[in-house]
């Protein structure tokens, strides 16, 4: 026994005590790379936090000795100070410096009133944020530094400047993280390393042990499989044990006996295989079940194309919220999987209470039915949007209700009218049309109901969309854009303006004297002195220009691209395009004279700094009024001296 077992032909990378061993050792050591990964990551967390911790404490103690003494006679607590600095031996070196970084303070006291460099590289985001961002770690080869802010309290403003700006900034230099870092990550190695070596001699005992209690009974087994196959069935496995593999062994006996018995019993039931053979009476019955279960693969395949067809309908309508998209996708499908000779899809006008076709496909004439009417009533689709129901109309030619799109004649035939629902209202029609008498099957027109369901929803849904976009952009009473729209084109021109070195130009126009005429003929008459304005700037100006309501009776106009001479050519324009323009309020001329005045203000012309050109021109307006109002200013360099 002992001669077979170290005679079986096992390699040992297919031993099961290999492979067991070897699937232990890469989850081990599989969950101990992740792990160590994250060890590691969670102790340098740990430490940047208690560093950041120690450092803020720090700083919050230098913060409370400076609110304590400093304003009680302006100078800085020196003493104090560096108490609590050799309270911290990790500390190497601390200064107070202003807000320019001339030091104030230092631990050495040789570098007080040197400029501290850190402070000019590192005071940005500070400035003008009127937020307190904490103090910042900086981490260098051999060595950590730490700046804070150091902002007014309200006993600071006798001496300081209310200012959102710090006043100073607290510095200190202290030992280097990265050592840290590498002393936790040399202890995570070193415990890793231990841990694993632990591991791997486990897992050999283990190996061993498998090797000893299941391989070894196994070979023996595989001895005696190896003996049946050529030809032994009388063999039978010695049966010690109880566990697992006695109970292998027990069955393996038991297998043979059963491989005994039927080879015995083989000839027997080759025989009977042959009179069963002879005996298939059912053979029509089993073909008819063959036809029965074809034509159910027959419906179960229409019913799957029909379903092809809705999913990708309705993928093809809600992958856009335009609504010519969404029409074009939906005629050219039905076309291509459904073979309609015309199609027609005609919407609800709700203002006007009339069908109007919107789309076609299939006719020569096609852009002539284009926004073709029908009223409610009016032929098979205006009867279909009056009673909410589908009408099937079998044969063309002898139904006086058709009216071959007002003259527009198309092939007799077969004609399908299905309405469009929303939430019970009917947004519009869907028409399909065939050559041949009764070409429109029960189960198609089902189908086709479905179709109508989903591009309602799916037109609906566009019309939400763009009824909402309209509404989020632009003004309701002047239809032009509004102030949040104009402000993000603003920010849109300003990225393309540095980019490409191009420059801008804007407008900021005032109605003159527009309270005296509200309260002279009343806001209603405001209203549409305001509309015939905003028509007027619209009107006159590229379609890459933007104008826009600033508010109330402010206008502003942004030109892209347009130098300051145009934009001032072009301000005057409109400002007397305003003043010979006849306003008529009510059926009435108006008698009072409407005039604007415009500031003009140029990216680069004006200034560097392209989101302060609104501010110029608006002081450009500001002239404009006070020299008379009624004109065109542009802004120079004076006008900031005399604001």
């Amino acid at each position: 026994m002992n001669k077979s077992y170290f005679n079986l032909n096992l390699n040992i990378k297919k031993s099961i005590a290999f492979k067991v061993s070897l699937v232990i050792s890469l989850a081990i050591l599989v969950i101990m790379g992740v792990g160590f990964y994250f060890l590691i990551d969670m102790q340098r967390a740990a430490v940047k936090k208690n560093i950041n911790d120690y450092f803020t404490s720090i700083y919050e103690m230098v913060l409370v000795t400076i609110r304590e003494q400093h304003p009680q006679n302006g100078i800085l607590p020196s003493k104090q100070l560096r108490e609590i600095m050799r309270g911290h031996k990790e500390i190497i070196s601390s200064n107070i410096s202003s807000y320019h970084g001339v030091m104030k303070w230092a631990s050495n006291p040789s570098d007080v009133g040197k400029i501290n460099k850190l402070i000019s590289e590192n005071k940005e985001g500070w400035e003008n944020s009127g937020t307190k961002s904490g103090i910042r770690v900086l981490e260098h080869k051999n060595s950590t530094l730490i700046i804070a802010p150091i902002f007014p309290e309200q006993n600071c403003i006798k001496c300081h400047q209310d200012k959102k700006e710090p006043i100073g900034f607290f510095s200190a230099e202290s030992i280097s993280l990265s050592n840290l870092f590498s002393d936790v990550y040399r202890f995570s190695t070193v415990s890793f390393l231990v841990i694993l070596l632990t591991i791997l001699v486990t897992l050999l005992i283990l190996s061993f042990a498998l090797r000893f209690y299941v391989v070894k009974p196994i070979d023996t087994l595989l001895s005696m499989i190896q003996a049946v196959e050529k030809g032994n069935f009388l063999v039978r496995a010695e049966i010690k044990r109880e566990d697992e593999l006695g109970i292998l062994s027990r069955g393996f006996n038991n297998m043979l006996k059963k491989i005994t018995d039927l080879m015995v019993s083989q000839l027997d039931q080759e025989r009977q295989v042959v009179a069963m053979q002879h005996e298939l009476k059912y053979k029509e019955e089993i073909e008819a079940k063959s036809r029965k279960i074809f034509e159910i693969n027959a419906s179960l395949e229409k019913k799957l194309n029909e379903l092809s067809l809705l999913i990708e309908l309705s993928s093809a309508l809600n992958s856009s919220l335009e609504l010519d998209d969404i029409l074009e996708s939906l005629v050219q499908i039905l076309h291509r999987k459904m073979n309609y000779l015309g199609l027609v899809v005609l919407l609800w006008d709700e203002e006007e209470r009339v069908l109007r076709v919107k789309r076609t496909f299939g006719y020569d004439d096609g852009e002539l039915l284009r926004n073709m009417t029908f009223k409610p009533g009016e032929g098979i689709s205006g009867r279909v949007v009056e009673s909410g129901e589908m009408i099937l109309v079998n044969n063309t030619t002898n139904d006086e209700r058709f009216l071959h799109y007002k003259g527009k004649k198309i092939i007799d035939g077969s004609f399908l009218s299905i309405p469009m629902k929303f939430k019970g209202d009917i947004i519009g029609v869907l028409n399909f049309s065939r050559p041949g008498i009764n070409m429109f099957k029960d189960e198609e027109v089902e189908l086709l109901k479905a179709v109508a369901n989903q591009a309602a929803i799916a037109i609906k849904n566009a019309e939400l969309y763009q009824k909402t976009l309209e509404l989020s952009i632009t003004d309701a009473l002047t239809g032009l854009y509004n102030r949040r729209y104009f402000f993000k084109r603003f920010s849109e021109v300003i990225d393309n303006s540095q980019r490409y070195n191009t420059g801008f130009s804007v407008l900021m126009i005032d109605i003159d004297h527009f309270k005296n005429f509200n309260d002279r003929f009343g806001h209603k008459a405001g209203d549409e002195i305001l509309k015939r304005v905003a028509y007027i700037f619209s009107s006159r100006v590229r379609k890459v220009d933007i104008v826009a309501r600033y508010g109330g009776e402010e206008f502003v106009v942004l030109f892209p691209r347009m130098k300051k001479k145009e934009a001032v050519d072009l301000g005057e324009k409109l400002r007397k395009n305003v003043e010979l323009s006849k306003f008529v309020f009510e059926g009435e001329a108006v008698e009072q004279k409407i005039t604007v005045s415009i500031g003009v203000a140029a990216f680069p012309e004006d200034s560097s700094d392209a989101r302060e050109i609104i501010e110029l021109a608006d002081k450009a307006l500001y002239e404009a009024k006070r020299r008379g109002r009624n004109q065109t200013v542009a802004y120079n360099g004076s006008l900031s001296s005399n604001g």
